[in-house]
């Protein structure tokens, strides 16, 4: 390569050698004997070296091209070892398998090089052409340390480097921009050759900046997985582009218009290779395990590992189900295409999921073996293994259906706390491999969660089915509380008929009574049915009117039963049957308490826009603990025969229709319940109730 003698090369080189002469001495002034150091040191002295020789050859027309050229190579030389120095001082195994692969590559790209600038076996045309190939090599290697080194330095500490990667970056992306351009057009741009020293001369400053940051050159760095897999992939294709282009430019050397046919053809095949390549689930499963066999001390990087598993089955898709996101999680680890999942139900072991892979479910017969050795061993099962070498299992029988399927290869144990729940089979990966005491480890530990995923998940069904149940069960127990009322109705209406079986009122209001406890047992069927709660009317109920004939109805010799209303006129919101079901269980229960010797009253005063229901009693009254404890409680009574929900459902509705109800009780002091009931005021009213029928009063029973 040939440097033209021009005053602006001299005057541009000229500079840059001043620049890296000025942060030569301020290196030597503030020299740290380190490697890092040292490294640096020898960069930015063989870089003036070089650009004093190109500017001395510029302004005297010596012709110095071999030495200048051979100074060049060193100068890279001395900035990639300077950068894999940095790169190494991460302290880290990682970095260091991944600095020994780069560098490497280096020297053999460098060996190449120097061999050639003494050996030159061609001339002319394709001398220049291999020269600028090779030195574009040493330009890709020099890219790709500052790419590992940037990317893989901790956010916290990339200011200290940052215009270093900058600086020298910039360097070799115009060197592999020079070079590019002249194997492109098959000779050396003079402007751009000319315009090399000021370049360098630009990128001093940031050098001598990040110097400064980092006196110690000393970086936590650290090389994730996922970052030596793009480099190295990014690498090899830089690579395969090179020598494609190196094949290139020989068979452009076929005469006539073949050559150029031949070459264009050549190069299109090249990229759809390189593509098919890059995209091949195969090879990427390759790469992987060359760089978890050469690059790190351990092969899983396992916080990577463990967020991806936890990620993949957590996270929740509508065409996934739990299963086959633990099939995907687990078989992602090592590379495997596919899985199915059984877990044991009854006397078989159902296939739970399936993930590409074609799989039936087992007889108790034919797994209880190997379910019992993966219980008690808690080993994967590899199946090749087992056919090869029984013994070593314990001449384990695997499954006939599993033995002979072709790509069976690992069955891991599902296990939640001590109990066996299922087993999972891989089938076999794209990159064979023998499997090391890494991968049991994180297999089994994956296997272990998974596990506890799955036992959670049918821990969740059971769960919602014993709530379902439990809803049946309530709605049942109200269902038959509801029939007690209606037993306790009918009871009642037998024992008057002896007495008022002659009146013919007391007749049609029988007939009534009748004729609505067969709606109401219909309705309770429908709700035992049904879970959708019932919709209820909500009607203009008078209050008065509505305790008077409950009163009349509860009228006995044997009890002093009064009531004090004093025609007041109260009307509330509400479902007239229910309204006076919860009247009618809170007088039952006083009329219960107190006996044949006692008294009952109840009462209806209004407080401003609340209506106040209260049934008082003599009896022997309750304390406090059981009011507060007991008394609301559903399904909890101090009677033999009661179903311990009618308080619960007094206090409910009250508390539907907007009020509340309010105990009063003493041991020796007798008891007083209190409605509390919002008032509609009758001018509000859309529809004012009926005077209550014999039909719509229910007797509730005692809680």
């Amino acid at each position: 390569m040939i440097l033209e003698t021009t005053l602006i090369g001299t005057i541009s080189y000229s500079i840059g050698a001043g620049a890296f002469l000025l942060l030569t001495l301020l290196l030597a002034i503030n020299f740290e004997r380190r490697l890092q150091g040292s490294l640096l040191f020898l960069a930015c002295f063989v870089t003036f070296i070089w650009l004093s020789l190109a500017a001395y050859q510029n302004w005297s027309g010596l012709r110095l091209t071999s030495l200048i050229e051979a100074m060049e190579n060193l100068r890279s030389v001395c900035w990639i070892a300077f950068l894999w120095s940095v790169l190494q001082g991460g302290s880290s195994d990682t970095n260091k398998g991944l600095g020994r692969y780069i560098v490497s590559i280096f020297i053999a790209f460098s060996v190449l090089l120097l061999g050639y600038e003494l050996y030159q076996p061609l001339s002319g045309e394709s001398s220049f052409t291999v020269r600028c190939l090779l030195r574009l090599m040493l330009v890709i290697a020099g890219l790709m340390l500052i790419e590992t080194l940037f990317r893989n330095t901790s956010e916290d500490e990339r200011w200290k480097i940052k215009f270093l990667c900058i600086g020298i970056g910039g360097l070799f992306a115009y060197d592999l921009f020079f070079y590019a351009d002249a194997l492109l057009f098959g000779e050396v741009n003079p402007g751009f050759q000319e315009a090399r020293g000021g370049v360098q001369a630009m990128v001093v400053p940031l050098l001598a900046i990040s110097s400064r940051r980092n006196q110690m050159w000393r970086t936590n760095i650290t090389v994730s997985r996922k970052i030596a897999f793009y480099s190295t992939t990014l690498t090899t294709s830089g690579l395969y582009i090179i020598g494609m282009a190196g094949v290139g430019f020989f068979l452009q050397q076929f005469d006539g218009a073949w050559g150029t046919i031949i070459q264009a053809t050549f190069f299109f095949g090249a990229v759809i290779v390189l593509a098919v390549l890059l995209i091949s689930g195969t090879v990427r499963a390759h790469i992987k395990v060359l760089i978890g066999k050469h690059f790190y001390a351990y092969r899983y990087d396992y916080r990577e590992e463990w967020l991806r598993f936890t990620r993949t089955v957590s996270e929740s898709q509508e065409t996934e189900e739990l299963g086959v996101r633990v099939i995907q999680a687990i078989a992602d680890i090592v590379e495997s295409p596919g899985g199915a999942l059984w877990l044991q139900q009854d006397d078989r072991y159902v296939v739970y999921a399936a993930w590409n892979m074609a799989v039936s479910s087992l007889r108790a017969d034919e797994a209880t073996p190997m379910a019992r050795f993966l219980e008690e061993r808690q080993w994967l099962i590899d199946v090749a293994e087992v056919q090869e070498n029984p013994a070593k299992y314990g001449d384990l029988a695997l499954p006939e259906s599993l033995s002979q399927m072709k790509n069976a290869w690992i069955i891991i144990p599902l296990t939640h706390h001590a109990t066996f729940i299922g087993f999972l089979l891989l089938a076999r990966p794209r990159a064979v491999r023998a499997l090391g005491w890494e991968d049991y480890d994180l297999l089994k530990t994956t296997g272990r969660q998974a596990a506890s995923y799955l036992a959670e998940q049918k821990n969740a069904v059971a769960l919602a089915e014993a709530r379902e149940f439990a809803k049946f069960n309530r709605r049942f127990a109200f269902v038959i509380h509801d029939i007690k009322n209606l037993v306790s109705q009918l009871e009642l209406l037998s024992k008057n008929m002896e007495r008022h079986g002659h009146n013919e009122q007391f007749r049609e209001d029988m007939t009534d009574t009748l004729n609505d406890a067969v709606s109401k047992m219909r309705r309770l069927m429908d709700r035992l049915g049904n879970d959708q709660p019932s919709v209820e009317s909500s009607n203009i109920v008078q209050i008065g009117p509505l305790l008077e004939k409950l009163t009349r109805i509860k009228q006995s010799d044997s009890i002093d039963l009064s009531i004090d209303w004093n025609g007041i006129d109260v009307t509330v919101a509400a479902d007239q049957e229910r309204l006076s079901a919860i009247i009618n269980h809170l007088l039952q229960n006083a009329i219960d308490a107190v006996g044949s010797d006692g008294w009952v009253k109840i009462s209806l005063n209004r407080k401003g826009d609340t209506a106040l229901i209260e049934v008082a009693d003599n009896g022997p009254g309750m304390d406090r603990n059981f009011v507060m404890n007991e008394l609301f409680t559903p399904f909890r009574s101090t009677k033999s025969r009661g179903m311990g929900i009618g308080a619960y459902q007094c206090r409910e509705y009250a508390r539907e229709l907007g009020g509340d109800l309010e105990v009063i009780s003493n041991p020796g002091a007798g008891t007083t319940m209190r409605i509390f009931l919002p008032i509609v005021d009758g001018t509000d009213a859309k529809e004012l109730a009926p005077e209550p029928s014999a039909a719509d009063i229910t007797a509730m029973p005692a809680n």
